[in-house]
């Protein structure tokens, strides 16, 4: 998309002790075959020279600007950059991972061409060690599917197209306003809650199953770590959804109550294996299940089968690999 009366995209970019990473999203930028952004970094309270490093590519480009402050989680981060926001359009991009060069066009023809509020686009997860060397296959967009009002939100909380992620949408700046969709302050599953608001007034979701987004798993990220207090936060962000859905889009009721149901699971088998004693939070996670349980035969109906409950059989497989070696 050449044309000078192409919208402007702003691209929030959340950014903690990232300095490692942040010459390579650089280049990933520069790379973009849309020309019309505008990139926000928003530096959490880093404690090594992430904004110094931010500071010096800002200097030299002037479509790019900076917010600095204490460290408050991702979800705050985030927050503070869509109250910066330029653009017609907005997207999200995770310092460490990997774009193509036309990742951003492709989003922006997607949600412009089909009149649509949101834009999805497929993406691929890859181990740490293979990043580097990935090279992104054709990525003209094709195949696009529509979604309308609550059968869009439902597609997203079933998981069956969609995903609990950011950084492969594109977001209406209007539409933003209208749902009143924002971060609570968390550091895990921020955007659930966010996610939830805007799709739940949505008229038009777009998406194409192309992947234009490189999702890097990296060991050390809190993703992918082991239990860690941090991953209360999603609890806290299902309850709130949970009750807005009971009062504003039932049909939704149900996928949520199998999200909280599954990640109740998923909680107590990572506190078991840690050192957390918290006897009334523990207690909190079991009631959550107990409420919930009916509901994970409906998790088994949809793709949230394998979202909340496969991540599980690594860890487990090795729980149960180093029980049968001491019996030995």
């Amino acid at each position: 998309m050449k044309d000078v009366k192409a919208p402007k995209l702003s691209i929030i970019i959340p950014c903690y002790n990232v300095s490692e990473f942040l010459p390579e999203c650089f280049k990933c930028l520069d790379n973009q075959t849309y020309q019309n952004l505008h990139v926000i970094f928003v530096n959490d309270g880093s404690k090594d020279n992430t904004l110094d490093v931010i500071k010096g590519y800002c200097a030299t480009h002037p479509n790019a600007e900076y917010v600095d402050g204490e460290n408050v989680g991702v979800g705050g981060a985030r927050q503070k950059g869509l109250e910066k926001i330029q653009g017609e359009y907005f997207s999200f991009l995770d310092v460490d991972d990997y774009i193509s060069d036309n990742h951003f066009e492709n989003l922006v023809k997607m949600i412009v061409e089909n009149n649509a509020d949101m834009g999805i686009c497929g993406f691929k997860r890859i181990k740490e060690k293979r990043a580097k060397k990935y090279t992104f296959k054709k990525t003209a967009i094709k195949r696009i599917s529509e979604f309308f009002g609550e059968d869009a939100l439902n597609q997203y909380l079933s998981q069956e197209k969609f995903d609990f992620v950011l950084w492969n949408k594109i977001f209406s700046t209007e539409h933003l306003r209208k749902s009143g969709a924002t971060f609570l302050d968390c550091r895990y599953g921020e955007e659930a809650y966010f996610l939830f608001n805007y799709f739940k007034r949505v008229n038009k979701v777009v998406y194409s199953p192309v992947q234009t987004y490189l999702y890097v798993q990296r060991k050390k990220s809190l993703m992918h770590s082991g239990f860690n207090p941090s991953r209360l936060d999603i609890l806290k962000n299902l309850n709130l959804i949970k009750e807005d859905a009971e009062k504003n889009v039932k049909s939704a009721s149900s996928y949520v109550s199998s999200m909280r149901a599954g990640y109740a699971v998923g909680l107590l088998f990572f506190i078991k294996k840690s050192d957390y004693k918290d006897k009334q939070v523990i207690s909190e996670i079991i009631q959550t299940l107990k409420q919930d349980a009916k509901q994970l035969k409906f998790c088994k109906k949809t793709a949230l089968y394998k979202r909340l409950f496969i991540p599980l059989i690594p860890p487990i497989a090795k729980l149960l690999f180093r029980k049968t070696i001491k019996q030995a």
